[in-house]
């Protein structure tokens, strides 16, 4: 005789509130203690049942009430409401048509890492360029990658708007060439939580003039000179700054010399 499991009233008030937990902390973990995506699902799943309703609506609180957790998933409310979502798998997305990332699946953890090798997280906007049987190209940032369709297909997206086209275009501060000088035009909407207050605190707004100085001997930090200050950044911070080259024409193959950052 067949038998069916269903949850009670009870237990599914349970299971929201943990799956509530589970992606505010994620999101806390990505945007104040800056964790990457790939290590967010196992430390949110180690607390997640060490907070009541009240811990819960304070982090809810603190956050300001995020409607996603870093992978793109919805936050439920706390009267266990889901806002829509509106998104397509990459695998159905047509060629030459900009889209947004809005969720990759955050399991298995290697899938989700090749996403992130690829470029790819939510925020992200690109176009795909081919698709065949075996992979999916696409362009992001003027960089080309390819992805397996099983890859592929943990990662959603949605239709790009003028202004995210427009913003993905500039260049980043990372591409910036030793002594070369350009204009800050924006940061990246991936940039959130206590990063993103970070530059801006050390002056990275828009309109702010800043020049390459030095590199580190592994040449993954550099030095930017910003409002008459030296600032150190690392590469995936620097990464962040959207920019316009104020003079390509006259970058300099400076000699590298070590930083710390």
């Amino acid at each position: 005789m067949d038998a069916s499991l269903e949850l009670t009233e009870n237990g599914r008030r349970r299971g929201l509130k943990i799956l509530r937990s589970h992606r505010l902390l994620e999101r806390y973990l990505f945007d104040e203690a800056q964790l990457p995506l790939d290590r967010l699902h196992d430390e949110a799943e180690r607390a997640e049942h060490g907070l009541d309703a009240g811990d819960v609506d304070v982090l809810a609180d603190h956050l300001g009430h995020p409607h996603t957790d870093p992978h793109g998933d919805v936050i439920p409310t706390s009267r266990s409401r889901f806002a829509p979502q509106d998104r397509t798998s990459l695998t159905d997305w047509p060629c030459n048509r900009p889209a947004v990332v809005v969720h990759i699946e955050d399991e298995p953890r290697q899938a989700l890492q090749e996403a992130i090798h690829a470029g790819l997280q939510p925020g992200t906007v690109l176009r795909i360029i081919n698709r065949s049987a075996e992979s999916i190209t696409f362009e992001t940032s003027g960089r080309r990658f390819s992805l397996a369709p099983a890859i592929a297909a943990k990662v959603d997206v949605r239709a790009a708007e003028d202004a995210e086209e427009t913003t993905e275009a500039f260049a980043t501060l990372a591409e910036l060439p030793l002594g070369q000088e350009a204009e800050v035009m924006a940061l990246s909407e991936r940039c959130t939580g206590l990063r993103r207050r970070r530059l801006l605190d050390l002056g990275f707004t828009q309109g702010a003039q800043v020049r390459a100085v030095l590199s580190n001997v592994g040449d993954e930090a550099h030095a930017y000179s910003i409002r008459d200050t030296m600032i150190a950044l690392r590469d995936d911070d620097a990464e962040q700054v959207l920019i316009r080259p104020l003079n390509a024409q006259n970058a300099t193959t400076e000699h590298k010399e070590q930083v710390t950052p």
